[in-house]
């Protein structure tokens, strides 16, 4: 599934994503924020829902084999076994949130800053390239 998802979203997303990027950090964008706000916010909902189902669908049908946890906990340690099998999936609720909470700082200084803020230069703006890369991850 995850798989499926980045292909989608690298294909399908990624010059939307890319364009809407750049247009706010250059002030270009000329669309509706509170439209684009509520669009991310459902392209975050439905992420978010797929990894909780797929959560509980893994818990639910997976069975692990005692020998493979064993394994694991000899060779790597209890650490790497708490992240093993489908118990990392809660763990990458995170990074969903980042890119969003990335998404809505770039429409608020869009918005507010008009893209003027303390690190800005005529040629460089580290903070939203730096926002870009988090998008983009």
């Amino acid at each position: 599934m995850g798989v499926w998802l980045a292909l989608t979203l690298h294909f399908c997303l990624r010059e939307k994503i890319l364009t809407t990027v750049n247009s706010l950090t250059d002030l270009s964008y000329k669309g509706n924020l509170t439209a684009l706000c509520l669009y991310m916010s459902l392209i975050w909902t439905v992420l978010f829902t797929i990894n909780i189902a797929t959560y509980f669908v893994m818990e639910a049908k997976l069975v692990i084999d005692p020998l493979w946890a064993a394994n694991i906990l000899k060779k790597c340690g209890e650490k790497k076994l708490a992240t093993a099998f489908y118990h990392i999936e809660p763990l990458t609720l995170g990074l969903i949130g980042l890119v969003l909470g990335n998404f809505f700082g770039l429409v608020y200084q869009h918005k507010v800053y008009q893209g003027r803020t303390r690190y800005t230069t005529p040629t460089v703006n580290p903070i939203c390239n730096m926002v870009k890369r988090q998008l983009l991850l």
